[in-house]
C-alpha cells in the first residue's frame, strides 16, 4: 500500500460534524454545549438541555476519533503519502462508530447476539423503520456486511477474489480505500436520519 495506492475522492461528512459537536467546539471548554442545527432551533432545544446526543459521549468520542484519522488521511492522499495513510484504523472505527449508533437507536431491540448485519436489518425493516437506505436495502446489508467482513477478519485474499482480482495485495492497493469511502459514506448517510437532540428518526419531508 504505498506508491501505487488508489486515490480516493473524499466527500464531506456534515452529519459526522454535528455528532461530535460537543467535544470539537472550542466553544465548550467550559462545559457548555453550543447548539447550531436548525432543527434544534425549530425543536426548542437550548444550550442548556440534555440532549439524545449527550446522554452518549462515547459515540461523540468515537466520530471525533473517525474524523481525526479521516483529516490525516486526507491530508496524505493530497500529498500523495501513501506510506502514512492509516486506512486499517479508519476502517476499525468507522465499524465502531456504526455499531454503536445501531444500538444506541435501537435501543432493546438490540441484544448481545447481534451482529452489525442484524442490527442493520433491525433497524431498516418495514415493520418498525428507523432508517431507510437510499437504494436497494438487501444489496446495500450484503455490501456493508462484505467489507465489515473484511475489516474484521483481515481475509484479504478472500476479498480480493470476490472482487476478481489477484491477490491480497493488490486488494489492498486498488479495493480497500474506496470501500472504507463508501462505508463513510452510508455511515454519513444513517447518521443524519436521526435527530440528534431526541434520538428518534426526523420525520420524512426532512430526510430528503
Amino acid at each position: 500500500m504505498h506508491d501505487t495506492q488508489a486515490a480516493v475522492a473524499y466527500g464531506p461528512l456534515a452529519s459526522h460534524v454535528f455528532f461530535a459537536f460537543r467535544t470539537m467546539s472550542p466553544h465548550n471548554r467550559c462545559g457548555k454545549q453550543v447548539l447550531t442545527s436548525s432543527h434544534s432551533r425549530r425543536n426548542g432545544v437550548t444550550a442548556d438541555m440534555a440532549t439524545f446526543r449527550d446522554d452518549y459521549p462515547e459515540l461523540q468520542q468515537l466520530v471525533l476519533e473517525h474524523l481525526l484519522l479521516r483529516r490525516w488521511n486526507r491530508e496524505q492522499e493530497a500529498k500523495k503519502e501513501y506510506g502514512r495513510l492509516l486506512l486499517f484504523a479508519e476502517g476499525a472505527v468507522i465499524l465502531l462508530v456504526f455499531e454503536r449508533f445501531l444500538r444506541i437507536i435501537l435501543r432493546n431491540r438490540a441484544n448481545d447476539n447481534d451482529t452489525l448485519f442484524t442490527l442493520l436489518e433491525k433497524a431498516t425493516s418495514n415493520a418498525t423503520p428507523l432508517l431507510k437506505f437510499d437504494g436497494d436495502r438487501d444489496e446495500g446489508i450484503r455490501k456493508i456486511t462484505k467489507v465489515r467482513n473484511t475489516i474484521l477478519h483481515a481475509n484479504y485474499e478472500q476479498a480480493a477474489k470476490e472482487t476478481g482480482l489477484a491477490s491480497g495485495a493488490e486488494y489492498l492497493r486498488k479495493q480497500f480505500a474506496p470501500e472504507i469511502e463508501y462505508l463513510a459514506g452510508i455511515v454519513d448517510e444513517m447518521l443524519k436520519q436521526i435527530d440528534v437532540t431526541t434520538g428518534k428518526p426526523w420525520p420524512r419531508q426532512d430526510r430528503q
